[in-house]
Parts: structure tokens; C-alpha cells; sequence
């Protein structure tokens, strides 16, 4: 049976995921702003050599090695919040549907007793 204790928890490990999944995407949005800047700053400066976008950016991944490190360790770090995140989601959804279906069994079980009742 659905406790509202099964509510509470459930509503309270999404809000925590949420603020996870926003902690996560600004760590990989500031890494990312990191690497561009990075990126930009070498290629004004003549920096970055290459004779196409393709060697140019593999040189750019030398350069940078640790920055596109910290970026990419970023966006596991996001992708794990989201995902986190829609699995507390589906939670609150289960939850949802089991308390409509008891809403829907009560109904028809009071229905059900109104038409069997005999006069």
C-alpha cells in the first residue's frame, strides 16, 4: 500500500537530482567555456597550426589536453545527472499511476456496491 512517506521520498530525491543535474550541467558548461576561450585566445595568436579544422583541432586537444579532460569528465558528470534525474523522474510517474489506479479500483468498488445494492 502507497504510504505518504513513499510521496515524500520520492518527491525529495528528484528535487536532489534536479539541483544535481543544474550543479552538473554549470560544471560542464564553464569547462566548455574554458576550452573555447582557450581555443580562440592560441588560434588568434597563431598558436594552434594545421593545415585544415581537423589537424587544427587535434592540435588544439594536444595543447589543451587538460582542459578537454576536465570538460570531458564534465559531461559524464552531467550525463549521470540526467539520467539520475529521469530515474527519480519515473519514479514520481509510478507513484502517480499505482495512486490512480487505487483511485479508479475505489471508484469502481463504490459503483459496483451502489448497482449490486438491493432495495
Amino acid at each position: 500500500m502507497l504510504q505518504q512517506s513513499d510521496f515524500a521520498d520520492a518527491y525529495g530525491r528528484l528535487a536532489v537530482a534536479k539541483q544535481n543535474l543544474y550543479d552538473e550541467t554549470e560544471a560542464y558548461l564553464t569547462a566548455s567555456q574554458a576550452v573555447a576561450w582557450a581555443r580562440f585566445a592560441a588560434l588568434a595568436a597563431g598558436e594552434i597550426a594545421g593545415k585544415n579544422e581537423a589537424e587544427r583541432e587535434a592540435n588544439a586537444r594536444l595543447k589543451f589536453r587538460p582542459l578537454f579532460y576536465d570538460m570531458e569528465r564534465a559531461e559524464r558528470g552531467m550525463n549521470a545527472a540526467r539520467l539520475a534525474c529521469e530515474l527519480a523522474e519515473l519514479r514520481v510517474q509510478e507513484l502517480a499511476r499505482e495512486l490512480r489506479l487505487i483511485e479508479i479500483n475505489a471508484s469502481a468498488g463504490f459503483v459496483y456496491n451502489l448497482t449490486t445494492a438491493t432495495a
